[in-house]
């Protein structure tokens, strides 16, 4: 099972948002940002090794 890390995930595009309508009042530029978060990989009892 992978784990999507919803919360950092959320975190991070009102972070985004909220600077980029802060940029806008201020009549500043905006760069876009790329951010990664990376999801993590849950092993559970029903996981095996492909052999």
């Amino acid at each position: 099972t992978i784990r999507q890390p919803m919360e950092a995930m959320g975190t991070t595009a009102v972070e985004t948002v909220v600077e980029a309508i802060r940029a806008g009042l201020e009549r500043r530029e905006f760069a876009v940002i790329r951010s990664k978060i990376m999801p993590e990989l849950v092993v559970r009892e029903s996981t095996r090794a492909v052999s």
